[in-house]
């Protein structure tokens, strides 16, 4: 035993993958599902949702007493509390069904507002819906909220918000599937979990308020997944859900935002711990676990693993990025760090291109290009990796060409997805600004069209980038 303590705590010294050996302590016992715990401001109560009760009720959590007290929002079902920042309100997600789908159903999961210490809910969303995990502004003059209201698709969900003045709604993410929003202190950033589409991995992102566009990829790692962000109360870690291979289940982690440790807090090997919320004081975690049967919640201590290394010096700004493109969707998942899932820029015809922006000039010495949807549905035989491709960086003046052009890639013939792309190495240059732009594309043009194939015209031709690596000068990845 010794031996082995001593080899495990090398690897938390040397590696910036960390696993916690903090206890937790068990704060909900008894019958039905305690989940989604919501730490109070003042430090002393815990919001949660359970169905000890029959259905999905809200409660608070004395943490004194250990007493949890029913806080009444009707008859309906009452799911995801969030305090505003002064402690006096709930907003919460709501359903109650009085009509069937033949009388016309008005409303569905909508947000609510309710006083902490128990009242008449103030109803702030309406329509038929699924609004859900609120979360204040720090100023708390505005709630965000996942919401399938983009376009009525049930399958697309964003972020809105909702003014807590006038009510007024408004879209505030709208690229992709992005939910679960958690605020920086100052509210200058918001933390989100991210998928392309369904079928892709979850991913946690951070953008800025002012400038969506403006925005980093915190997975560093293809066998990642992390959802569920909860921004700590000193702005320096992501607490969240994760997942990597060889793990038994969900697990609690840390994600250094300015750094590269990812700590995973949580260790339970007979089950799941998931939806982590931060104390006030920043030194504790509350979470549920199944480990017993139904999830009930816990508390874990975090303080000794938060020193963060204040010499790195990185400026979240400076690490963020504008991806833009010409044409197409998802272009903010090129550089998210992920290339096996199905996440991809998909362009149609030639010479469209993809433009990565940053804050500040940055050496660039290696590219690397992973394209091709050998199994994507629609294009069975044409597998739509990038034939030809020209690599540019803007010099203050005009394009020119990291390297030279390349008319004639080899074609994605299958097999695994990592060992399938295109390096070029060239002398570093320093630049802000650098475009992918796609010229030839090895697609077939064959569709699948019951009950016979198709031909499609040469400017439907579609290629998909997966992702595109850019290194420093070191020949280190750099991250959006």
């Amino acid at each position: 035993m010794r031996i082995r303590r001593v080899m495990i705590i090398s690897a938390i010294i040397l590696l910036p993958f960390i696993v916690s050996f903090a206890q937790s302590i068990q704060l909900t016992k008894g019958a039905g599902n305690d989940m989604e715990a919501a730490w109070s401001p003042c430090g002393t109560k815990i919001a949660f949702q359970s169905d000890r009760a029959g259905k999905m009720d809200l409660y608070i959590l004395d943490l004194k007493t250990g007493e949890a007290k029913l806080l009444p929002t009707g008859p309906g079902y009452s799911f995801y509390p969030a305090w505003s920042p002064d402690g006096k309100s709930i907003a919460y997600s709501y359903v109650y069904f009085t009509k069937t789908a033949m009388e016309g159903i008005e409303n569905g999961y909508n947000i609510y507002l309710i006083p902490a210490e128990g009242g008449e809910p103030l109803q702030l969303t309406h329509g038929l819906y699924r609004d859900y995990v609120p979360a204040f502004t720090p100023d708390g003059k505005h709630i965000y909220f996942s919401t399938t209201r983009q376009a009525g698709d049930c399958d697309k969900v964003n972020i809105f918000s909702v003014a807590l003045d006038d009510h007024k709604v408004a879209s505030v993410q709208a690229d992709g599937i992005d939910v679960q929003p958690s605020f920086s202190p100052d509210g200058k950033y918001f933390a989100f979990a991210t998928i392309a589409n369904v079928g892709c991995n979850w991913g946690v992102a951070i953008a800025q308020t002012e400038n969506l566009q403006k925005y980093i990829s915190l997975i560093k790692a293809s066998d990642e997944v992390f959802y569920g962000p909860r921004y700590s109360p000193d702005g320096n870690f992501i607490a969240c859900t994760g997942y990597k291979v060889g793990l038994s289940g969900w697990q609690i982690y840390l994600l250094e935002i300015r750094g590269e440790r990812r700590i995973q807090v949580t260790t339970n090997e007979n089950g799941n711990c998931r939806n982590a919320s931060w104390s006030p004081d920043g030194k504790e975690l509350a979470y549920e676990s199944n480990v017993g049967g139904n999830y009930k919640l816990y508390r874990i201590r975090v303080a000794q693993l938060l020193a963060s290394d204040k010499s790195q010096g990185n400026d979240l700004d400076e690490m963020m990025a504008i991806c833009t493109a010409s044409v197409g969707q998802n272009q903010k998942y090129v550089a998210d760090g992920n290339f096996q899932d199905d996440s991809a820029w998909r362009c149609e015809g030639t010479n469209q291109w993809l433009e990565i922006q940053r804050s500040k000039p940055r050496k660039i010495s290696k590219v690397r290009i992973y394209s091709g949807y050998l199994d994507y549905y629609l294009n069975p035989s044409g597998e739509g990796s990038i034939k030809g491709y020209r690599v540019c960086y803007w010099d203050g003046k005009e394009w020119r060409d990291f390297f030279t052009p390349v008319n004639d890639a080899p074609r994605y013939q299958g097999g695994p997805r990592e060992q399938f792309f295109l390096e070029h190495k060239f002398k570093p240059i320093a630049t802000d600004r650098l475009r992918l732009i796609v010229t030839a594309s090895n697609d077939t043009r064959k569709r699948q069209s019951a009950p016979d194939r198709i031909t499609v015209d040469p400017d439907k031709v579609c290629t998909y980038i997966r992702e595109f690596e850019i290194f420093d000068e070191n020949e280190k990845i750099i991250r959006f």
